[in-house]
């Protein structure tokens, strides 16, 4: 379960870092799914920032310093779109960042980011 979060492995954690920055999940759905690691993981084996981010209720701007390293979801700009997709699904009002229109055809075009989605943050529905 912790594949995906550890430094030298992060896809999960950039994936949960970029749903966060798009408005697919809010801040208390961030602090939601590091409580489930924490739940569902040895102790000894969680890196500290999970905790951290279990009750985080700063700003965004402050992640990079809680986590200790940078992160970048590696994927297409079109997945990244889908993202703010399911902002809207969620009912998110999008800035000028992507359009609703880019946004649903992005994740019509991309149904591996809704699933990725459902998989990381199993307690959303929408």
């Amino acid at each position: 379960m912790l594949e995906g979060i550890i430094k030298g492995s992060t896809h999960i954690l950039e994936f949960v870092m970029d749903a966060l920055f798009s408005g697919a999940i809010k801040n208390e759905d961030l602090k939601e799914w590091a409580t489930c690691i924490i739940r569902d993981n040895d102790v000894t084996d969680i890196p500290d920032y999970i905790f951290e981010l279990s009750a985080f209720n700063g700003k965004r701007t402050d992640l990079l310093e809680v986590i200790g390293f940078s992160f970048d979801w590696k994927c297409t700009k079109s997945q990244s779109s889908a993202l703010y997709g399911i902002a809207l699904k969620r009912g998110k009002e999008l800035g000028e960042e992507c359009s609703p229109k880019v946004a649903m055809k992005a994740l019509e075009k991309h149904p591996e980011v809704e699933k990725q989605f459902r998989e990381v943050f199993p307690f959303i529905k929408f």
